[in-house]
């Protein structure tokens, strides 16, 4: 849904309003006498004086009805200082030349999802724009060599996102020991937030950046752990660190990065039979647990819980043995997501109350250890509840659901998944549309009591209250 539609405000509606007559009012003159002519450096058409914050308005409206290069030849104007071209693909040529040409005070970029960016457009781009403060290239082809060009032009450059890119070990080291100008900064000097998940690295190039960008607060190279393992080793009076995320292959060096990241709030880790999470204790403002382990015991998990797990809001398990569920319900009372996939707990009582602050839940069963009924009790009955996403799942019952609806649970929840659920039929389901004015999506994948027939009951239950509901079903 939503089954009521929140108000527009005056701007919302004069962008929208603009967006819809582009082609046939605003971007007339410029289609029948200039568009594909000639190439302009600037223009003074209807947008002109337009404040920044607008042209990025409209230019939002316009990517969801599908913008064009005209679109952009008139709304790319020197007023810019925040640009979301993500997923645009088309052009990307003309655009990187306009932007370099016209947007000399934009200070935040997403290029995000660009798959074809010109090499020789992002290199001029980023050597012009010097006033950059946060430039977002994920999923795109960009390169080292662009890391290198924007380590040493960029230099008010806070955050830099090239997650699932081109870069490699060569262009987070250029980046970050880029040799600053007299009495200048580089970028590595500069930036804050380092994006780098999905990208083709080495735990040496997670030493190297720890080590050149002094600044660094948030880092999610996979052997971030191991880097400032190495740092310590060669300069032990570097510490105490900013960085508030550790990441590792293994728990190996925990404990002396651990100490010297006193701020940290993500620890995400590969675990072993041989690692223990004991150093992680001393984690006083951990807020994120990410733990991964192909079926063996965690040692210290139980331990780390109640110690740390007051201060949890993010708790992800997979692939762990012997869960200790009655430490995590009892001491984790501020979770805001779980996430259990392929665990198996341990067979002990968990007394405590409703997971009240619990906003994702997301449980994948393992074929011989299903999470007892009254953990996934606890997490429907959070009033604040907004995604369920339920796999291999025979925990969940009609029973379940009903007892979630009747105590008036789940009026928050805006998406659920059941995939593999065996214990689930459409009678609940309908309810759930009636009672959960917030829900949107709705998803049944190999269910074998939900069938075709019943996905399209559903759907028309919700069309025939004029709500717009997404159901899927396979």
């Amino acid at each position: 849904m939503p089954h009521t539609a929140d108000p527009k405000t005056l701007e919302e509606l004069c962008c929208k309003n603009i967006s819809q007559n582009m082609d046939n009012l605003w971007c007339k003159h410029y289609d029948e006498h200039f568009h594909g002519k000639s190439e302009c450096l600037y223009l003074l058409g209807p947008f002109s004086n337009l404040p920044g914050v607008l042209l990025s308005q409209l230019i939002k409206y316009l990517k969801n009805n599908g913008v064009r290069i005209g679109h952009l030849q008139l709304l790319l104007d020197y007023s810019l200082q925040d640009l979301d071209l993500s997923r645009l693909s088309k052009n990307m040529g003309t655009v990187l030349n306009t932007i370099t040409n016209r947007c000399v005070n934009l200070r935040h970029l997403d290029l995000s999802g660009n798959a074809k960016l010109p090499l020789q457009g992002q290199l001029a781009l980023f050597s012009t724009l010097r006033g950059l403060e946060s430039i977002n290239l994920s999923s795109t082809n960009t390169s080292d060599r662009v890391m290198s060009v924007i380590g040493a032009y960029c230099t008010q450059l806070q955050e830099l996102d090239v997650q699932r890119s081109g870069v490699t070990d060569l262009g987070l080291n250029s980046l970050a020991a880029s040799v600053p100008s007299h009495g200048t900064t580089t970028a590595g000097q500069s930036i804050t937030k380092l994006s780098v998940e999905g990208c083709n690295l080495s735990p040496e190039s997670a030493f190297g950046v720890i080590k050149n960008m002094p600044n660094l607060v948030h880092f999610d190279h996979p052997d971030s752990l191991w880097g400032v393992t190495q740092l310590m080793l060669q300069q032990p009076e570097r510490a105490p660190l900013a960085l508030t995320s550790l990441e590792g292959s293994s728990a190996a060096g925990l404990e002396v990065a651990a100490a010297a990241c006193p701020d940290c709030t993500l620890l995400r880790l590969d675990m072993d039979p041989e690692s223990s999470l004991e150093a992680a204790e001393q984690l006083s403002k951990l807020t994120e647990l990410v733990l991964m382990s192909p079926c063996e015991p965690c040692p210290g998990l139980a331990e780390l819980l109640a110690a740390r797990g007051a201060g949890l809001t993010n708790l992800a398990l997979n692939g762990i043995t012997g869960v200790p569920l009655a430490a995590a319900l009892r001491h984790c009372r501020s979770l805001q997501s779980l996430i259990l996939i392929m665990c198996r707990f341990r067979s002990e009582a968990a007394p405590g109350g409703p997971l009240s602050h619990l906003e994702h839940l997301w449980l994948a069963e393992e074929s011989d250890g299903a999470p007892p009924i009254d953990l996934l009790r606890r997490a429907l009955a959070s009033p604040v509840l907004t995604t369920i996403t339920l796999q291999n799942c025979d925990t969940i019952t009609d029973a379940l659901l009903e007892e979630a609806l009747d105590a008036g649970g789940l009026a928050q929840l805006e998406s659920l998944s059941l995939e593999h659920c065996g214990q689930v039929t459409v009678e609940p389901l309908q309810r759930l549309v009636l009672q959960c004015p917030r829900l949107e999506t709705l998803k049944m994948v190999m269910c074998p009591q939900l069938s075709r027939r019943d996905a399209a009951e559903v759907r028309r239950l919700a069309e025939g209250n004029g709500w717009q509901l997404q159901v899927e079903w396979q």
